[in-house]
Formats: structure tokens, C-alpha cells, sequence
């Protein structure tokens, strides 16, 4: 089933995307060519199943972040 995010949500994946990764970025996963920062956030915007994978990942790291798991992992390296 397609997740569908409202737009308050991808107003801050696409910010935390804007803030944290350079513009001239490209992304590689699997086989499939590379995107660029603006095409991430073309594929956020348009809520697409790229776009929908992305906000999906930010959204699980942000609540890694938040509840402290980030941090519980991190010192077991």
C-alpha cells in the first residue's frame, strides 16, 4: 500500500535534506543511476515511491534520534 505524507512532513524532510547534504550529492542505491539533492527533493515533493523511501528513512532516523536509540547504538561501537 502507498504511504501518502502530509506536507508538514515533507517540509522537513526536504529542509533536513537542504541543510545536511551538499548540492552537488549523488545518491547511489542498488543498480539504478544516481540522484542528485534536487532530485531527491523532486521525488519528496512528488511523493512517489523514491520519494516515499526517502521520508520513510529520515522519519526513522529522526525517531532513532529522539528516543535515544541512535546514541545506545553508537556506544556499542
Amino acid at each position: 500500500m502507498k504511504q501518502k505524507y502530509n506536507e508538514n512532513i515533507k517540509e522537513l524532510v526536504i529542509a533536513r535534506i537542504e541543510s545536511t547534504l551538499p548540492s552537488d550529492l549523488k545518491l547511489f542505491v542498488g543498480g539504478n543511476g544516481g540522484i542528485t539533492r534536487d532530485e531527491m527533493i523532486s521525488h519528496v515533493k512528488n511523493g512517489d515511491l523514491i520519494g516515499n523511501t526517502i521520508i520513510k528513512n529520515q522519519m526513522n532516523f529522526l525517531q532513532a534520534v529522539s528516543s535515544g536509540k541512535l546514541v545506545e547504538l553508537l556506544n556499542t561501537v
